[in-house]
């Protein structure tokens, strides 16, 4: 069993690079990134931890100060909703637009 603390401070790591490392600035180099954060999700979807990962990954673009650090941080979601498949990912930022409303 994996130990959800440090799996999910890992994670906080990765996203942390994106806002803090001055490569991804401009959204530079992002591909790698994005992959990274979504191999992440990935996994954890056999920890029972990809609705945190979502979560912390919408924290920090709440958080992010900087566009094209939230950006990249969207588009990191973006890959994750789109490549985790998993039911229910009920979150609001995986939600369809009519279910939004």
């Amino acid at each position: 069993m994996v130990d959800a603390a440090a799996y999910l401070q890992e994670y906080a790591q990765v996203l942390e690079s994106i806002n803090s490392d001055p490569q991804f600035a401009g959204g530079r180099n992002s591909k790698p990134v994005i992959n990274n954060a979504t191999e992440f999700a990935l996994d954890a979807v056999g920890h029972g931890l990809v609705l945190e990962i979502v979560r912390a990954t919408e924290a920090k673009i709440a958080t992010s100060t900087s566009g094209d650090r939230k950006l990249l941080l969207f588009y990191v979601l973006d890959s994750i909703c789109k490549n985790v498949k998993v039911r229910p990912l009920r979150t609001r930022a995986c939600a369809a637009p009519a279910a939004r409303r």
